[in-house]
């Protein structure tokens, strides 16, 4: 007898304690085993095949670990369909063509150094405008 249908027995056998007498699970219901639908995964309320993986060792940034991958992709044969359309953020516009979605911490990445990049940006911007108002020149004197 395997684990799963001991189990079950066990199940069967649980009693329970109503209207002042002990009566077993077993006796009120049926157990069986029926297959389960597979599960649907989504995103953003869109339908999405989930794949995780953790880069170490050589790829210990996710960069290079996705462009190791991107590099296989286009190593294989697609077929007519063609290869899946990759995107760095953001999600697919088009469903109707299989896409792979960089997430997870590349996407942290991604957003962390957008924003930091924009706000050393505007801190440049402000110190130049600092010095100008300063020395009241926008140009360097030769």
């Amino acid at each position: 007898m395997d684990g799963r249908a001991h189990s079950l027995d066990a199940f069967a056998r649980w009693r329970h304690h109503t209207q002042g007498k002990n009566v077993e699970l077993g006796d009120v219901v049926t157990v069986k085993r029926e297959p389960a639908s597979h599960s649907l995964f989504r995103r953003d309320g869109r339908f999405a095949e989930m794949v995780q993986a953790e880069v170490a060792g050589r790829f210990e940034a996710p960069i290079y670990g996705m462009f190791s991958v991107e590099d296989q992709i286009k190593k294989m044969d697609w077929g007519k369909g063609g290869p899946p359309d990759i995107h760095y953020h953001g999600q697919p516009l088009d469903e109707s063509k299989p896409s792979l979605l960089w997430d997870g911490e590349w996407e942290v990445t991604y957003v962390t150094f957008r924003d930091m990049g924009a706000a050393f940006a505007v801190a440049i911007l402000g110190i130049y405008l600092l010095v100008v108002a300063q020395f009241g020149s926008f140009g360097c004197r030769s």
